[in-house]
């Protein structure tokens, strides 16, 4: 299995995950329901994570939360060895 490897957290907004060489961004969204959304970063997102850091993150964690429906086609499906992973890394927490 490979291994998920948290980048930046903030709680009960965001959490930045490394997985596979890949940059995954999950988002707490919602005002009464609360759910999240898991988005890969694109490489245009990956070169300002780079100059920016977690500011960046935190902007971008920011507009996915206002706007879910606007990334919602960027969502990992459900089915995703990434979940496999994160689970696994919640039992290590």
């Amino acid at each position: 299995m490979s291994e998920l490897k948290r980048i930046f957290s903030k709680s009960y907004q965001y959490t930045m995950y490394e997985y596979e060489g890949n940059f995954i961004l999950t988002t707490v969204c919602g005002l009464v329901g609360l759910f999240t959304i898991e988005v890969q970063l694109s490489r245009e997102e990956e070169i300002k994570l780079s100059k920016k850091g977690e500011k960046f993150i935190s902007s971008l964690a920011s507009d996915i939360s206002s706007q879910p429906d606007k990334y919602a086609k960027r969502k990992i499906p459900n089915n995703h060895a990434y979940y496999s992973a994160m689970d696994e890394e919640r039992k290590g927490s």
